[in-house]
């Protein structure tokens, strides 16, 4: 309210109030009328009484005015500067949901964008896997990831932070898939078995054995080593024997790999010439020599 405004509505009830006044002590003057004869100064003494109180009256509206509704002005304006402090709040906590509503939408875009490029760059599906473990993978225990092929290599490509990594073929020393009840075995590249045992060497067992007991009816480890790590995956969208068709590129590399590197077979005659130098060099005893004879012999 503006202070022209208020002034005119003090003025106003003020006027009333000493009309109001007037009145009462004009009937109150004519009620004791007819003492005024046994009380001659009653009259004038009441109105004399009568218009202090109604000066007093107006004084405290004035003072009323001048303190409390300054307070109440200053209060007001304090409401007033709140108001706008909470619609700033509100304002700036929409804003913040709109925000993280954009960013949710648009990581939502990025890993759909990313899934989509490695389906349009694999040769296969995707297959879940979560990490159990492996030499260069130790930080990255119970992360999962997406299992692919590519023409030339075993793609593992992690959807939350977007970011893959690839064994060529050409870079694999073995791949070995182990499961609970079936079991695929390995191409002799790497040695020894695989199955549950051979995955709980080296990493948490209670991990493993958590997994292989508590996951699906689908339990299958997988075991890829390169050149440079080697990384233990467990999976339960995969038989073993599915996880075998899976990678049969790989393994197709694999076998070349192996065939290529094993050399043509030794003759019977290479091998006793080996062993008589052997003996000859006191590596082999009499008796070493002549057994081994036998089983080349035999052999042949």
């Amino acid at each position: 309210m503006k202070a022209k405004t208020r002034t005119f509505i003090i003025v106003l009830i003020v006027i009333i109030i000493l009309f109001v006044i007037g009145l009462i002590s004009q009937l109150i003057s004519e009620f004791f009328n007819h003492i005024d004869s046994e009380y001659p100064d009653f009259k004038t003494d009441f109105k004399a009484y009568f218009g202090i109180i109604g000066i007093i009256i107006m004084v405290s509206i004035v003072l009323y005015e001048m303190i409390i509704g300054k307070n109440s002005s200053r209060s007001r304006a304090i409401r007033e500067e709140q108001e706008k402090i909470n619609m700033e709040k509100a304002r700036r906590k929409s804003l913040k949901k709109e925000e993280e509503a954009r960013i949710k939408e648009q990581e939502k875009m990025n890993r759909e964008n990313f899934i989509q490029n490695i389906r349009s760059k694999s040769t296969t599906k995707t297959v879940n896997v979560k990490v159990l473990g492996g030499a260069g993978w130790e930080k990255h225990k119970e992360e999962s990831r997406l299992l692919s092929l590519t023409d030339k290599s075993v793609l593992l490509s992690d959807v939350k932070s977007r970011t893959q990594v690839e064994f060529p073929f050409e870079n694999l020393f073995g791949i070995e898939i182990g499961g609970p009840g079936k079991k695929t075995g390995n191409l002799g590249l790497m040695g020894g078995g695989f199955g549950v045992e051979g995955a709980l060497k080296g990493m948490a067992a209670a991990t493993i054995v958590n997994l292989l007991t508590t996951h699906s009816s689908t339990k299958t480890v997988l075991r890829i080593t390169a050149k440079e790590s080697e990384v233990v995956l467990f999976t339960s969208d995969l038989e073993p024997d599915g996880a075998r068709m899976f990678l049969s590129p790989a393994f197709l590399v694999l076998s070349k790999k192996q065939n290529s590197t094993a050399g043509p077979p030794k003759s019977m005659s290479y091998e006793l010439k080996e062993l008589s130098s052997l003996r000859a060099s006191g590596v082999l005893s009499e008796k070493e020599f002549v057994m081994a004879k036998q089983k080349i012999l035999a052999g042949a």
